[in-house]
């Protein structure tokens, strides 16, 4: 411990332009508080030996607070404060890392005065590092922290979305449980990599401390639930059902252990984390135990891609787990092998999902009475897949491509090419909520979670509040909206699916008109039903392009004139609406130039 260090003759440190280590050049002595807190003094002096001024970042092992005085021989004091005990805002450099920034003048000699002081036994080093570099560097190898983990972070929360409408469509308990572990793993390692106090609670540094000692154990509790669901141990497997039911009562204990801690401020620190790395080791140990039982003594068939998916997720956060009990190095493996191990995991269970389902499918064919639902369950798991896969991908690549330019060039572009591709980048997540939109509107669909209450409804007052609506994203596009609509005529529909329908249509309409054209919106009466015709003037389509539009493919997606992006869905959901009133959508070329939707619905009870 630094308290065993004795004192030694004030070091003279002397920088050169390149990034200096200091491990044991300083000499470090424990000292008190009138509260009796101890902290540790060290002291030693610095000069440059380059021919200009240096920007330099000091940066420290992670500790409580940190209070360096830094004077020069011209008598000049500087006084900066860090540590992970201040809020954001209160820290001489604003950084996750606890390091202080400074102007190095050459030719003087600085004395630079350290007072550490951990606070909580987690903070108390084992071993002093002092990192001397300048703020180039520093902020360059800052950047690529927050871009790629803010990658990964992305990565996670678009799994964790992927699997939340995998459960909204099946109601498997399992992969709820499964969400809740992947959104515990990235909190954590938000928290481990900074995000954490950066930008989701930056003004709570304790909650930052502690966080650890609750997210991990939560994490740990979805995890058991997952595999116990997943292998369904309750109906095969007794014996490793109630280990389970032990672990999940150990991670309890560590949960409420850390609730406690937190909210009455108690230093339980070298407890928790040696019991929360403990049993987090055998949770992920015996999650693979689990895996293998089930494959090898029950030939439950889902159980291998359990197995492969979790192995070297296993081996990653155990080799991580023992990283930061310093039980072993910090190298690239013990770091960056849980975050791989990961991707990996979510790619075989992808794979594992048909298997379970396959299985499952077999099961329940057995049961006549459950046929039906059993199709309806694969059905809606097949298009879902179809849709994420094909639509969500694009968007998300769409912006990791800009936002990587602006990260790692952002100094190379001017205001115009920022401005354009933020534009591009606002695009994609305007496509992406759309697409998000619409798949929970179908979702609900397939479900039957959406009541179909048609009613009376007055075909002017239903159409024009649409038109209203999508008036600013015509303005924008110089596109004019012209309406005959008759007071007469009356429409017998779901009011909520025609809004869905009316706007569908106008916005593709909008989306593929050129500008200075105009949309024209009127409605006539044939026999017993209302046709509502939508006509742009537009790029027009082949009869290839209008014969794949009436099967509503999801691989149908179009550009509109301005390069906004479609993903078939929208059709695809408004097919489906208008079948549920019995009526019908025709597509044909305009008059003259552009395209036609007509839409077909009742004007009464059938």
């Amino acid at each position: 411990m630094l308290a065993n260090m004795g004192y030694a003759k004030e070091s003279i440190i002397s920088f050169k332009g390149k990034p200096i280590v200091i491990e044991k050049e300083i000499s470090w002595t424990k000292q008190f508080h009138q509260e009796n807190r101890h902290f540790y003094k060290g002291t030693f002096s610095l000069i440059s030996n380059t021919k200009t001024d240096q920007d330099l970042i000091l940066q420290f092992s992670k500790t409580g607070r940190v209070r360096v005085v830094i004077t020069n021989d011209s008598g000049v004091t500087q006084e900066l404060v860090t540590g992970a005990l201040l809020p954001l805002n209160k820290r001489s450099h604003p950084s996750n890392i606890n390091a202080v920034q400074f102007i190095l003048l050459k030719n003087l000699l600085y004395k630079v005065d350290i007072y550490y002081e951990p606070v909580y036994s987690i903070y108390d080093p084992r071993n002093f590092k002092l990192i001397i570099e300048p703020t180039t560097l520093f902020e360059q190898q800052d950047t690529g922290r927050l871009f790629w983990q803010g990658m990964f972070l992305g990565t996670i929360l678009v799994m964790a979305l992927y699997n939340l409408f995998i459960f909204y469509g099946v109601r498997d308990e399992s992969y709820l449980y499964y969400v809740f572990s992947i959104v515990g793993l990235g909190l954590y390692l938000a928290f481990y990599y900074g995000f954490g106090i950066e930008y989701l609670w930056p003004n709570s540094p304790r909650w930052d401390t502690f966080c650890y000692s609750i997210i991990v154990p939560l994490t740990n509790i979805a995890r058991l639930l997952f595999t116990k669901t997943y292998l369904n141990t309750s109906k095969y497997m007794p014996v490793t059902n109630r280990i389970i039911q032990l672990l999940l009562i150990a991670c309890s204990i560590l949960l409420v252990s850390g609730i406690v801690s937190f909210i009455y401020d108690v230093d339980l620190f070298e407890t928790l984390v040696t019991g929360v790395g403990f049993i987090g080791t055998l949770v992920l140990i015996f999650m693979l135990v689990a895996g293998l039982i089930a494959y090898y003594k029950d030939q439950y068939e889902p159980a291998k891609y359990f197995i492969t998916a979790n192995a070297l997720l296993v081996i990653g956060a155990i080799l991580f787990i023992l990283r930061e009990m310093s039980l072993v190095e910090d190298n690239f493996y013990t770091r960056y092998i849980l975050q791989i191990g990961f991707v990996i995991q979510v790619i075989i269970f992808a794979l594992g999902l048909a298997s379970r389902y396959n299985r499952t499918r077999v099961t329940v064919q057995l049961l006549e009475e459950s046929k039906e639902q059993l199709s309806q369950l694969n059905s809606v798991k097949d298009k879902l897949f179809s849709i994420i896969s094909h639509d969500l991908r694009n968007p998300l690549a769409t912006m990791q491509s800009f936002l990587k330019l602006i990260t790692q060039h952002h100094e190379k572009l001017n205001e115009e090419e920022k401005k354009k591709m933020i534009k591009e980048a606002q695009g994609s997540l305007d496509y992406l909520n759309e697409l998000l939109y619409n798949v929970l509107q179908w979702s609900k669909s397939q479900m039957h979670l959406l009541e179909f209450r048609p009613e009376k409804l007055q075909a002017k007052t239903a159409l024009e509040k649409n038109i209203r609506l999508l008036y600013l994203q015509a303005h924008m596009k110089q596109v004019q909206i012209e309406q005959s609509i008759s007071d007469d005529h009356i429409i017998y529909a779901d009011k909520e699916m025609l809004d869905f329908i009316i706007r569908n249509l106008l916005s593709n309409a909008i989306k593929f008109s050129h500008k200075h054209s105009v949309i024209q919106i009127n409605t006539e009466q044939k026999e017993q039903h209302i046709l509502i015709h939508v006509i742009d003037e537009g790029v027009g389509m082949s009869s290839q392009t209008i014969e794949q539009l009436q099967k509503a493919s999801l691989s149908n997606s179009r550009r509109g004139t301005a390069k906004e992006r479609g993903t078939g869905l929208g059709l695809l959901i408004c097919k489906e609406f208008i079948a549920k009133h019995k009526g019908e959508l025709l597509i044909s070329q305009g008059n003259q130039k552009g395209s036609q939707f007509t839409v077909l619905l009742p004007n009464e009870t059938t």
